[in-house]
């Protein structure tokens, strides 16, 4: 989990990276401005921060500037996030000491994933050792329970006994998705975090149309307790194994 300030004047883009940083599983802050920011990076140590390029009185450019002159977070990454795409915008970026550059309007899946990228970059994968190959393998279709305990139109959360691999694709199964009216999604894996002795993961759709989306929007106004549905999946695997002699 990842501690990151997303700071943009426009509220609605606020609300939605909030809830998709959330999704992942990272502890999200907040800020209208570029002064409201150095101070919310004063009072705490954070991962990422995410800033919109045009904002009143002071731009994401100022408040990179400011970050940069106080020297204070050198262990700080950060993204601009804007509508422009001018080569002159992105030169400017990453003089001011940006490490990526996210197009607005924000889609989801791109935005996730360029978050992913540079939290990745942050923390590289410990290295791991290459085991020799099997003689043969053979396909095998996975069946397991989960509970989901969470739904929104970005996604789901599942709780189960198994801990599954980022960017796993998932095809789930549940009374809970036709009891909404929409079909049983395939779901993209985020992250999958051990919580109370279980595994708690996040998953969001790879393909969800607004109609769904909104169908979805629809039944969680109305819960006025969390979701807690039994829900089958099937995870495409390998089972691998050596050749009888």
């Amino acid at each position: 989990m990842a501690r990151i300030l997303l700071v943009d004047d426009d509220y609605d883009i606020r609300e939605l990276g909030r809830a998709l940083l959330s999704h992942m599983g990272h502890e999200v802050h907040t800020s209208d401005g570029a002064i409201n920011a150095l101070q919310v990076l004063r009072s705490a140590t954070f991962d990422l921060l995410i800033t919109d390029v045009n904002m009143p009185n002071h731009s994401g450019f100022d408040l990179l500037k400011m970050i940069r002159l106080e020297g204070k977070w050198p262990n700080l990454t950060s993204a601009m996030l804007t509508g422009r795409r001018e080569r002159q915008d992105v030169e400017r970026a990453v003089k001011e000491g940006a490490h990526s550059y996210i197009v607005k309007p924000l889609d989801p899946l791109h935005f996730t994933e360029k978050i992913q990228e540079l939290l990745d970059k942050r923390n590289p994968p410990e290295e791991t050792i290459a085991l020799p190959q099997a003689d043969f393998a053979i396909s095998a279709n996975i069946q397991m329970s989960v509970e989901i305990h969470s739904i929104s139109e970005i996604g789901i959360t599942l709780k189960s006994s198994y801990q599954f691999r980022s960017g796993t694709l998932l095809p789930l199964e549940s009374e809970l998705f036709k009891h909404i009216g929409i079909k049983n999604p395939l779901m993209r894996v985020f992250v999958s975090q051990k919580k109370d002795g279980d595994w708690e993961t996040r998953l969001t759709y790879t393909d969800l149309s607004e109609k769904d989306a909104e169908k979805i929007r629809g039944f969680t106004s109305k819960q006025a307790r969390p979701v807690v549905s039994n829900t089958s999946l099937s995870s495409l695997g390998r089972t691998l194994g050596k050749k009888a002699s």
